[in-house]
């Protein structure tokens, strides 16, 4: 099956694989060079809505690919990088898939957990520890919503040094539902960036709009 059709109807997803491939294409060859070991943990990994029977169009199972990637490149140079894997999944049927692809990867360190982030930032914590100090953990927060992830969730995996954090989340139902009146739905936004305002209100945006205008004069009153 071609790129084409592993992703036909599955743009937004083309793109977000993009966008992991082409980080961890960067990020993998700058670490390898003075880490011992990188450790990928992947939050919401599903698999879900999937073309192939191998899996090879998951989040998980390209970054795998790409880390592999630069395990070559570094070994080549002369350098040896150890690969640790913890993919994280609430949902029964997709961690089943999830489960069965880890245990058939014979090449790196690989730990499935079933469960929600909320529930498990601290065994993500630990299994990063277990790496030990020369481990750079990498952490791939990629929900479905827009919870589950609010910031002071996060926090324990943002404080993590050294290591780095990649969050993706639709902005479509955000903007569709970031006004909305129910008590509820505002207490989740605040939750998710850590205040009261976000830069997706409309009255955020207006906000930002009037300090512009202070800023730039408008052209009818530009002397000259």
């Amino acid at each position: 099956m071609s790129e084409e059709e592993l992703y036909l109807g599955r743009e937004q997803t083309q793109i977000k694989h993009f966008i992991l491939r082409k980080y961890l294409e960067r990020f993998g060859p700058i670490v390898g060079t003075f880490a011992e070991s990188i450790t990928y943990v992947d939050c919401f990994s599903g698999p879900w809505n999937l073309a192939s029977d191998d899996l090879r169009d998951s989040s998980f199972a390209i970054a795998l690919e790409e880390l592999r990637k630069v395990r070559t490149t570094l070994a080549e140079r002369g350098r040896t990088l150890k690969l640790r894997c913890m993919f994280l999944e609430k949902k029964a049927g997709p961690f089943a898939k999830l489960r069965e692809f880890g245990k058939q990867v014979q090449d790196a360190e690989i730990e499935t957990k079933k469960g929600k982030l909320e529930d498990n930032i601290e065994a993500i914590c630990q299994f990063v520890k277990k790496g030990g100090r020369w481990t750079f953990p990498f952490i791939f927060i990629d929900p479905t919503g827009w919870t589950g992830f609010a910031m002071d969730l996060i926090a324990p995996l943002l404080q993590l040094k050294p290591g780095e954090v990649l969050i993706n989340f639709m902005t479509d139902y955000i903007r569709r539902f970031i006004d909305y009146p129910g008590q509820q739905t505002q207490k989740q936004f605040t939750s998710l960036f850590g205040s009261g305002e976000s830069r997706f209100s409309r009255a955020s945006k207006k906000r930002r709009w009037r300090r512009w205008n202070k800023l730039v004069p408008a052209p009818n009153s530009v002397s000259g």
